[in-house]
């Protein structure tokens, strides 16, 4: 965890399987997904046509938070039961 002055990001594994989909289309899934939360998130989006901001990611994210490097985070996730 990292906190700047009300800032707060956090990394935690989660134990369920999510899958992110986008007009049935499945864009990514994970059975060890990462949980971030982080207080007031920028901006930072990746688009496909006719669906904006589906996605984004931290390239080089702070020391604290290095788990999320070459992670991807999606806006509209399911966790699926099997």
């Amino acid at each position: 965890m990292t906190s700047t002055a009300g800032h707060t990001i956090t990394v935690e594994p989660a134990a369920v399987h999510v899958r992110a989909v986008h007009d049935g289309q499945v864009l990514a899934e994970s059975r060890r997904p990462l949980v971030l939360r982080e207080t007031g998130c920028p901006d930072r989006y990746w688009s496909r046509p006719g669906a904006a901001d589906l996605v984004w990611a931290y390239p080089e994210p702070r020391e604290q938070v290095a788990a999320i490097k070459d992670h991807f985070c999606f806006y509209a996730t399911d966790v699926v039961t099997d």
